[in-house]
């Protein structure tokens, strides 16, 4: 797949703001009153990559504004449409190969696509500065996210024989833990974990947060997504923890330190 960390650089356009276009099911709005000045009549649809045309179901996101099997649907006349938002092709986003920037009629809302094969990354952002990026299928998700292992048991051995590495990360106190390994689209396909304990409580990765570093692990303030980012003292692990207070899931994201430090 083309790196969807570059997709995900929307998250900087600049927020100006006031009217609202609601983009998805959640509570993420995509709202301004600016109009974007790239929607001008000089648009070069040579550029257009004739792979997107169909309809696409989000099979992974990172903020869970557009949910999992969302559709989006790209014409061949050059339109995108997302939750009867309608949008049109401009050229490529900050001139990425593949990258179709599209943008909303309002001129309020950013998206890009590109496709890889089967599959196509995905990005949208708008001038409040609301945004979200993953993956997307022609395709719906049959049965949601597939976990490796759901149980009782801190699943630190399987973490470790996927990352190869050696080591141990304090356990969040649980009943069940759900981990899914795979390949993260953030961090240009690097092997990653994802740890999931639902039904945890609002102050969840606050109160692990205290764990990890009563056992010296080393955190920064939250990041403009809202994940909180930290490495052992020995720097074998990365961790990226989040709490979604929608789903009462708290997500644990592991990773070999060189992957994010």
């Amino acid at each position: 797949m083309k790196k969807i960390y570059l997709l995900a650089s929307l998250i900087f356009l600049v927020s100006c703001n006031k009217k609202v276009e609601n983009i998805s099911s959640s509570s993420s709005t995509l709202s301004s009153s600016t109009t974007i000045s790239s929607t001008s009549n000089n648009v070069d649809y040579t550029l257009f990559d004739t792979n997107l045309i169909g309809t696409w179901y989000v099979h992974s996101n990172m903020l869970d504004s557009l949910p999992i099997n969302t559709p989006f649907e790209i014409f061949a006349n050059y339109t995108l449409e997302v939750q009867n938002i309608k949008f049109n092709f401009v050229g490529l986003y900050a001139g990425f190969e593949g990258a179709c920037e599209f943008i909303s009629e309002s001129g309020i809302t950013t998206f890009v696509v590109s496709c890889d094969g089967e599959y196509a990354d995905w990005a949208y952002s708008d001038l409040n500065g609301n945004q979200d990026t993953g993956t997307a299928k022609k395709t719906p998700v049959s049965e949601g996210l597939q976990y490796d292992y759901v149980g009782p048991n801190w699943p630190m051995e399987l973490v470790n024989e996927y990352l190869e590495l050696e080591g141990t990360i304090p356990s969040f106190p649980s009943d069940s833990y759900s981990l899914w390994r795979g390949l993260s689209a953030m961090y240009d396909d690097a092997k990653s974990c994802m740890i999931d304990i639902f039904n945890a409580g609002s102050k969840s990765a606050e109160n692990y947060l205290k764990i990890l570093q009563d056992a010296g692990y080393i955190f920064e303030e939250k990041d403009s997504v809202g994940f909180y980012c930290g490495h052992d003292t020995d720097c074998i692990y990365a961790l990226r923890i989040i709490y979604f207070s929608s789903d009462h899931n708290l997500s644990i994201l592991i990773y070999n330190y060189d992957t994010i430090y």
